[in-house]
């Protein structure tokens, strides 16, 4: 009798143990799934607009598309669903012609605008996201200013400057020039930059006009040279102020202008912008965004 009690008992006992491994294994796949449906529900795959800098074309924007072998994975798309265009000024292959250059004011606008008209009616379905670099992301800061355009869903802007001014003063000061006043190079620059006007549309008198709702990342080096990092920050402050909340910051400490993606930060630049993504619910690498989420301020 003992021995069929010890029996039935290990065996009952070896029944809960089995029926708990199952429930817990239940629940494992359950939660792995829940966690892969989160993952797809939220993402929304969208399509960019590329507005490129000053001196270089429409080809720029294969350096941040994984799938090209000069790409780093920051757009987490195909080629495909990046569009992009050239400016009036570019000749071929980034020639500028600097009798067409405006350096993000009125025509540049009118350019970009008509561009985002174009793609958003070939591909009315989807979703907008311009990214703009420089001269490119100046101009996508005004655009939206000037002409909001609710298709467009978030902008990401690399190395924006908040003016003309700035750079030029920046310059000033690096090749010891400080005794040439800021208006006397600026209107040499209208000579060189003929369709630039030193008195026309700047970003920083403009932003507080974006639409308060719209996500905006603002990336920029303190290594920059050419566009220093405060007159980029200076737009953020700028958006901050008129209230806007959803503007994020990714300030990384390396990074040529026009060539972050390929300086030292370029893992902070990428998981910066896949944590931004993630915010807005857009197509993202998830383990990259939530590496990045500590990047953005």
């Amino acid at each position: 009798m003992k021995f069929k009690r010890k029996s039935i008992l290990s065996l009952a006992l070896a029944g809960v143990l089995l029926v708990s491994a199952a429930l817990a294994g239940v629940l494992l796949v359950s939660a792995a799934l829940n966690r892969s449906l989160n993952d797809s529900a939220v993402q929304v795959k969208v399509r960019y607009i590329f507005s490129h800098g000053f001196g270089s074309n429409r080809w720029e924007k294969y350096k941040y598309i994984k799938t090209c072998k000069i790409g780093i994975n920051c757009l987490h798309s195909e080629s495909e669903q990046v569009t992009s265009f050239n400016y009036p000024d570019v000749i071929m292959l980034g020639i500028p012609n600097f009798a067409k250059a405006n350096i993000a004011q009125e025509n540049d606008v009118a350019h970009l605008k008509s561009e985002v008209e174009k793609t958003i009616q070939n591909n009315p379905k989807e979703e907008h996201v311009i990214i703009g670099v420089s001269r490119g992301a100046s101009t996508a800061l005004n655009f939206m200013a000037l002409h909001d355009n609710p298709n467009v869903k978030a902008l990401i802007v690399e190395s924006p400057f908040d003016s003309v001014a700035t750079i030029i003063d920046n310059k000033r000061k690096q090749l010891h020039l400080e005794f040439l006043s800021n208006d006397f190079c600026q209107r040499i620059l209208e000579n060189i930059f003929r369709q630039y006007k030193k008195n026309g549309m700047q970003p920083i008198n403009l932003v507080s006009k974006i639409r308060k709702d719209l996500p905006i990342l603002i990336v920029c080096s303190k290594k920059d040279s050419l566009v220093p990092y405060h007159s980029t920050v200076n737009l953020c402050k700028k958006l901050r102020e008129s209230g806007h909340d959803k503007v994020c910051l990714l300030l990384v400490e390396e990074g040529k202008h026009g060539l972050i993606i390929y300086g030292k930060s370029s893992n902070v630049y990428q998981k910066g912008i896949h944590a931004f993504l993630a915010k807005c619910g857009f197509s993202h690498d998830p383990e990259l965004a939530r590496q990045g989420k500590e990047y953005l301020r």
